[in-house]
């Protein structure tokens, strides 16, 4: 009797045993879980990060081209208003039919 006796403790041992490796292992799944998601969500900051940098650089270079394109057209506007003068001035001060004269010979 005493063998029958060993033989459930020994079973109800390896029952708690097999159980106890269940929740070991649930917990470590767990873990494991944690850390690949922990792991991702990291990759994904990094991400972030690297297109906000991107993202800023491109609107800068924004910045600066409009204003290159606005120098231009106040570069251009200033010209045409200079070329303007000019002719007036031409005109003022030589005649039309010698103005024109001037112009078909050049």
């Amino acid at each position: 009797m005493s063998c029958d006796k060993c033989i459930w403790d020994l079973t109800d041992d390896l029952r708690l045993a097999a159980l106890s490796i269940e929740e070991s292992k649930s917990g470590l799944l767990s873990v494991l879980s944690g850390a690949a998601a922990h792991r991702h969500v990291n990759e994904i900051n990094s991400t972030i990060y690297f297109l906000k940098t991107k993202l800023s650089e491109r609107e800068n270079q924004y910045v600066l081209r409009k204003i290159q394109i606005n120098n231009a057209e106040n570069t251009m506007k200033s010209l045409l208003s200079d070329v303007d003068e000019l002719a007036e001035r031409v005109c003022n001060s030589v005649s039309g039919t010698a103005f024109r004269e001037r112009i078909y010979r050049v």
